[in-house]
């Protein structure tokens, strides 16, 4: 019987690959055609080596600006957040600073974030005159892993790794990392809860009823112009 069931929210721009990621975990297979998403739902239930089990909820969201509203409606009860880009496709990396990360921590406040790069395949392809040589071109183009790194600790992400559903490296990692830090994260709350509710317990009991709660508004953003990246949606 499985622990818990949590649920895990995917953004990022459109066709960066964040669809043909969850195909490629789901349903094991890659899917070259690009369909835009609007909202999708799946499950799949996870093992951990030290025998914890989750089901993730997966949330795909379309990364257009014509669906910001309905985005919107993913938000609510997320456990984690999968920020994704495209390795071939540099303003996908820089739109989750200047776009993403202030839409999800207005939503999101507080939960874990982990940054993918899709389409690790597109670093190194193959030139049509790839008979000439044996070493596949490096696209001058393809973000640098130092440079997203750096981006993961800007925006204070848990982890950065890059995966591919064309070729599946790292698709299982992605969501073994999530089902880790959920479940840790679960517990850090329930330890911190259980310490609140033993100092509350013991706090003279004269307090003045109700409390005001400040929430933070959504971080003002202009999107950059989206740049449709011509490559496989991997």
């Amino acid at each position: 019987m499985l622990d818990t069931s949590r649920k895990v929210v995917i953004v990022g721009d459109g066709m960066v690959g964040k669809t043909a990621l969850l195909q490629a975990y789901v349903l094991g297979k890659f899917q070259a055609d690009y369909i835009p998403t609007v909202f999708e739902t799946t499950a799949k239930d996870v093992k951990l080596s030290d025998g914890r089990q989750v089901t993730l909820g997966l949330w795909d969201t379309g990364g257009q600006e014509e669906f910001d509203q309905i985005r919107q409606l993913a938000y609510p009860g997320a456990s984690l957040i999968l920020l994704c880009y495209a390795v071939d496709c540099p303003t996908s990396l820089d739109n989750i600073m200047q776009t993403w990360v202030g839409e999800v921590r207005s939503y999101c406040p507080s939960i874990p974030l982990i940054l993918v790069g899709c389409k690790s395949d597109r670093r190194c392809v193959p030139l049509a005159n790839s008979h000439t040589s044996r070493r596949p071109q490096v696209i001058s183009e393809c973000i640098a892993p130092e440079q997203a790194d750096l981006v993961s600790k800007q925006i204070g992400a848990h982890v950065h790794l890059e995966c591919s559903a064309f070729n599946r490296a790292n698709v299982d990692a992605v969501f073994e990392l999530a089902a880790r830090f959920i479940l840790d994260n679960s517990v850090e709350k329930t330890s911190r809860l259980s310490l609140r509710r033993i100092l509350s317990f013991n706090k003279d009991k004269n307090v003045p009823n109700g409390s005001t709660v400040s929430s933070g508004k959504r971080v003002s953003t202009n999107r950059k112009s989206q740049l449709w990246c011509v490559s496989k949606n991997s």
